[in-house]
């Protein structure tokens, strides 16, 4: 276990469970606290699946976690106990909170737009994302546009820009690298997920959502889901004071 700086965090209680199947018995739930190195071993669970349920210390943040199959026979698909051991260890990281800025949010938020092909101006308040006209001052300007086969959304920026991003919690949002200009697009109708970072398009606050893009079966609509944080102090810090990581994941 390590937090954001890549330190260990010591002092972890980490529920898990044992979970039986059809044809395995499973060991139950237990719990354990990790040692000043951030380690901890888990020695006497056994079952089908190992879910690591829960895990929690004052003044940190964690994500949620997949389940642990058992070795079994057939083409790899899951992760398995024996991947990790006390020489390559699954590492976890959390987030210390130190100081929480003062910042906009929303989660799961739904927002339908028109798929032709024109820029839509967006803007977020608390718990709701709104299409305003295009005089009018948003965070993020959109289009989203649809043919036979495919479909795509491109999200533009006038002052500020996009970057995608492979990092879980979505708390520190980088200084530079936003391009103005950002296209996302697919064959499939049903639902794809993006993580990413935004500098507003009037270039003066950061922020962050995870995205779920919904293209649907309709030629004139499309329906976006929003989990997102803007910093409303104009620092980079995204850290929510309560953060339910069950949200669009």
């Amino acid at each position: 276990m390590i937090d954001q700086n890549g330190q260990p965090v010591e002092g972890v209680t980490v529920d898990y469970t044992g979970s039986r199947s059809l044809s395995t018995s499973g060991s139950g739930v237990g719990k354990i606290v990790t040692d000043q190195s951030g380690r901890f071993v888990i020695e006497d669970a056994k079952g089908e699946s190992l879910h690591i349920r829960r895990l929690s210390k004052f003044g940190y943040q964690f994500p949620d976690l997949d389940r642990f199959y058992m070795p079994r026979s057939g083409p790899k698909l899951e992760r398995y106990w024996s991947d990790f051991d006390e020489d390559s260890p699954f590492l976890i990281k959390s987030w210390k909170v130190d100081q929480l800025p003062i910042l906009l949010s929303g989660r799961d938020v739904i927002l339908s737009i028109k798929t032709d092909g024109k820029d839509q101006v967006v803007r977020f308040d608390r718990e709701k994302a709104v299409v305003v006209g295009s005089n009018e001052q948003g965070h993020i300007i959109l289009n989203f546009s649809k043919a036979t086969s495919s479909w795509r959304l491109q999200l533009k920026s006038e002052r500020g820009g996009y970057q995608k991003t492979g990092d879980y919690f979505l708390y520190d949002a980088p200084d530079s690298g936003y391009a103005s200009v950002l296209s996302i697009g697919g064959k499939d109708i049903l639902r794809k997920k993006e993580n990413l970072y935004f500098l507003s398009s009037d270039g003066r606050s950061y922020g962050a959502f995870r995205l779920y893009i919904r293209p649907g079966l309709s030629h004139e609509n499309a329906k976006l889901h929003f989990a997102y944080s803007i910093n409303l102090e104009g620092g980079r810090s995204l850290v929510l004071r309560e953060k339910n990581h069950n949200d669009l994941l």
